[in-house]
């Protein structure tokens, strides 16, 4: 076969135009691969990461917020109105913790597909509260009535089996408790009353009560600790979600150098021929093309709507980068690559966005936990 001569050399242009759907076999068509790459694994990612910032944004400046409230906390309380102050729990009316959150549960096996799983869900949750006496920085105490539903934010203690037999449903309970010589923070509304102990013919008291139209607040753990948890979630699952997209794109070198530092050429068909393949209905399909000006031979797996036009001899467009050379005019890149690539962000940027957004204390949330195995396991 003689080579095509400079003067019959078709126009680079018209052939881009007629061969513009040309593409290797398992390569993208059209501007797939542009939009895979670029709109999807570029745009997607910072749409979730947009919103996991505006949520690291908001809980960072909570956390400031009440990290400045824990200071005006340490300062002993004055005059009326809601505060929040910080003091060691130094007496306890009646007997028991000042405060405790009793969480129940109702437990329930299942087996899916051969393996045994349990659903615990939170059946009931009971608050007792006593009013209680805190020592605050400078020696003083503060009487505290916390009301009938406080809000408690410490840490659950373990989980303890409540059914004596296997013939009732299965059930447990968690407590959380504000006990003798704790620290805590306390939000309420500051007031004071008649206290017939204070004076030779009785006086005024100070004491802490619940805001009007609120629940007093208490917190073992500080103000600012749940957010900076809550923050630091948000900020790690950004950084990781910056880290996975710039993988994401460098899986894609190929297609990145090929649409900044290819260039079009043309090349002409030597040959083609199809191969068949056991257990499949139609073969694959092959030519071996040589780019304009160069002695190398080029094999590629082409499409079988592209078998008839592809004759030896036919004059085609490619596009050649450093690192790659394929058939058609466009940069291109195998499906294969973005699909995976779109797959693995949508799943991590739902996981993130779900973790972040949805995973609440369990003060926050009604509770429900699955497990692996049996009831008694």
């Amino acid at each position: 076969m003689q080579p095509t001569s400079p003067s019959q050399e078709p126009n680079l242009a018209e052939l881009s135009a007629k061969f513009d759907d040309l593409e290797p076999w398992g390569y993208g068509e059209g501007l797939q691969a542009p939009v895979n790459v670029y709109v999807i694994n570029v745009g997607f990612p910072l749409l979730v990461i947009a919103l996991l910032f505006v949520g690291w944004w908001w809980r960072k400046r909570r956390a400031d917020h009440a990290a400045r409230a824990e200071e005006r906390a340490n300062d002993p309380a004055e005059g009326e109105g809601e505060v929040v102050v910080r003091g060691k729990v130094c007496d306890v009316e009646g007997n028991g913790p000042a405060v405790e959150v009793t969480v129940e549960q109702l437990g329930l096996e299942r087996k899916e597909k051969g393996d045994w799983k349990t659903t615990w869900t939170e059946i009931s949750r009971r608050t007792e509260a006593r009013p209680f006496t805190i020592e605050l920085s400078n020696g003083s105490r503060l009487r505290v009535e916390p009301g009938e539903e406080p809000r408690l934010v410490d840490d659950l203690g373990l989980w303890k089996r409540t059914d004596s037999s296997t013939k009732v449903p299965a059930t447990r309970t968690a407590s959380a408790t504000l006990d003798l010589d704790e620290e805590v923070y306390v939000a309420g509304e500051l007031d004071t009353r008649v206290d017939p102990a204070v004076g030779y013919r009785g006086g005024e008291a100070r004491v802490l009560r619940p805001p009007k139209g609120g629940a007093m607040h208490l917190s073992t753990h500080g103000l600012a600790a749940p957010f900076r948890e809550q923050s630091r979630r948000f900020a790690s699952w950004i950084t990781g979600l910056v880290v996975l997209t710039a993988l994401v794109q460098l899986a894609a070198i190929q297609f990145h150098v090929a649409l900044w530092a290819g260039e079009r050429k043309t090349a002409t068909i030597e040959k083609r021929w199809e191969v068949p393949v056991a257990e499949q209905k139609t073969p694959e399909y092959f030519v071996t093309y040589r780019p304009s000006g160069s002695s190398d031979v080029i094999k590629e797996q082409i499409e079988i709507v592209d078998w008839d036009r592809l004759e030896p001899g036919t004059v085609v467009p490619i596009h050649v980068s450093p690192l790659e050379t394929t058939l058609g005019p466009h940069p291109n890149i195998t499906g294969i690559i973005p699909m995976l690539s779109t797959l693995v962000l949508v799943v991590v940027g739902t996981i993130a966005l779900t973790t972040c957004y949805r995973r609440r204390a369990w003060y926050e949330r009604r509770m429900v936990e699955t497990q692996s195995g049996r009831l008694d396991e």
